[in-house]
């Protein structure tokens, strides 16, 4: 009882929180709020990481450390985004992800 009621109210107010997005003109494309962030998997691969001798630029430089640094830069709002686009199999998002 106790694991339903907070699931439910955390549920409420994250569906309250969420930053509306307006849909795209064009049904297969994705609006302009859903930003794109790029990241560099040949950059963040293993033996490449395990060159770096600096614990920070080696965090800096993974798949975690790219995605932090661009999301930081964005607003709150950005992040409660909750679009769902035709061929998204229903999954919601805030941002895509384009691996390099």
């Amino acid at each position: 009882l106790l694991t339903w009621t907070k699931k439910s109210l955390w549920e409420a107010v994250l569906n309250q929180t969420t930053t509306p997005t307006p849909l795209a003109t064009d049904e297969y494309d994705d609006p302009p709020q859903i930003r794109m962030v790029n990241i560099n998997r040949i950059r963040a691969a293993a033996p490449k990481l395990a060159l770096i001798a600096n614990e920070e630029a080696r965090v800096d430089a993974s798949v975690f450390g790219q995605l932090f640094a661009e999301v930081t830069k964005w607003s709150d709002h950005s992040l409660r985004r909750a679009y769902v686009g035709k061929g998204h199999g229903g999954q919601k998002r805030a941002f895509k992800v384009k691996f390099l």
